[in-house]
């Protein structure tokens, strides 16, 4: 019903002959994830109030997928059809959006596409990275992007049972609500990678797609495996069981993060993690 009205809203205005394509940054701290919901504010509903603003007529947003509530993201892809008029130039959109977004929503980069590109369907992979700040010592200024986790953490332990989820695989035991979606279990994971920058532990998982709370479901059980409270072979089992029940809890929100989306196959292969999703400061004068 809500996408009917959204087409019928924009055949009334009369829409352009092409589609515009967004990166944009966020941080999920205090938002509902990406989607609109009735009981508070969610990126989505802000980016379309603003465009709609920007524009002088309702806009409606297509994303490369959801993000939970709290979940971050440096590369969210967004695609919208603008209306005919007024037309826009891409770098005068990132300039106005970035000028009266809030300072936490932030629009990268701006480009045409063709008329049917969509961000969603035509998607062919996505990146996204967990954080861990493996330390007994909260950080003041980063615990709302991490998962602090004080215990030893084996990363070859990691890798291990990383390698096992690797491939086409039913992930129904890494889905929450998969009854309830209906949504195919099968899905394909291309690689897990792992990248240390000091005390924070990175574990990026590139995939086709991605189910509903599947990435912080792996993480919340690869999380037992790097404290070494399970064994890299148990994951095997947990995947082969394809029951919920046998894997852990699911990780925090805080610190998962959407890298990048994908437009062409293959194109995963060249995604490097070279730094932190966000700003560390790497010494501190402990003198003044």
């Amino acid at each position: 019903m809500i996408e009917e009205t959204a087409t019928q809203i924009q055949n009334q205005v009369g829409r352009a002959n092409f589609t515009y394509l967004m990166s944009v940054a966020f941080d999920g701290t205090g938002y509902l994830g990406w989607q609109i919901q009735p009981h508070g504010p969610t990126i989505q509903s802000v980016m379309e109030e603003k465009l709609s603003y920007l524009f002088g007529s309702k806009i409606f947003l297509n994303s490369s997928g959801r993000t939970d509530a709290g979940v971050h993201a440096l590369g969210m892809a967004v695609s919208f059809t603008p209306p005919a008029k007024p037309q826009i130039p891409p770098e005068t959109i990132k300039r106005a959006m970035n000028s009266i977004l809030p300072a936490e929503i932030r629009i990268n980069s701006i480009e045409i596409r063709d008329q049917e590109f969509n961000a969603r369907f035509d998607a062919k992979g996505k990146a996204y990275t967990y954080v861990i700040h493996n330390t007994r010592k909260a950080n003041a200024f980063t615990h709302r992007w991490v998962w602090q986790v004080a215990d030893k953490f084996n990363v070859e332990a990691v890798l291990q049972a990383a390698s096992y989820l690797i491939g086409i695989h039913d992930f129904s035991s890494f889905a929450v609500e998969i009854n309830k979606t209906k949504k195919n279990p099968i899905r394909h994971i291309f690689d897990i990678r792992t990248d240390s920058f000091g005390e924070y532990i990175c574990i990026t998982f590139l995939g086709e797609s991605f189910l509903y709370k599947m990435v912080r479901s792996l993480m919340g059980t690869l999380h037992r495996v790097g404290i070494e409270k399970v064994q890299p072979q148990k994951v095997l089992e947990i995947l082969e069981s394809r029951n919920r029940l046998c894997a852990y809890d699911t990780a925090p929100a805080k610190g998962l993060f959407l890298m990048e989306v994908f437009y062409s196959y293959g194109e995963w292969k060249e995604f490097k993690l070279k730094e932190l999703p966000f700003f560390v400061q790497k010494s501190y004068r402990q003198d003044c």
